[in-house]
């Protein structure tokens, strides 16, 4: 994996892995039990896509980047946190040349899109630190 300069592979590899624990965290926080969390990835032009969807209430309209924001949470009663996981994750995902943004998916439901630079000499594969984050 080719890393932001300063940094090892298995640094960015730990990085984005809390990016992904944070989004998923807050995607199973707020889809009811039971139901599907969508992730896939897609390779192109030199980037790598990971979609990660959720059926859960979806996201206000007009505040799909205010989601970012510290201390910024849903309008749901009853679900808890503090509303910093998709302020880290954003921060997370930028510090590694990665951007995050979130939709409201059709069907109901957010739509997380991790936009990041592709693998070096890879297409398609999973970097090995990631491996266990894909079962």
């Amino acid at each position: 994996m080719t890393a932001p300069t300063g940094r090892s592979s298995s640094t960015s590899t730990r990085g984005l892995r809390q990016v992904f624990v944070n989004i998923l965290e807050n995607a199973v926080k707020y889809t009811p039990p039971g139901t599907p969390i969508d992730v896939r990835a897609e390779a192109t032009d030199g980037r790598v896509l990971v979609l990660i969807e959720d059926r859960g209430p979806g996201l206000p309209p007009g505040d799909e980047a205010a989601i970012f924001e510290k201390f910024t949470r849903g309008r749901h009663v009853g679900i808890g946190g503090v509303g910093l996981g998709l302020s880290i994750a954003r921060g997370i995902a930028e510090a590694h040349g990665a951007r995050v943004t979130a939709t409201n998916r059709e069907g109901g439901g957010a739509r997380f899109v991790v936009d990041m630079p592709g693998l070096a000499g890879a297409s398609g594969a999973v970097p090995d630190g990631m491996r266990e984050a894909t079962a």
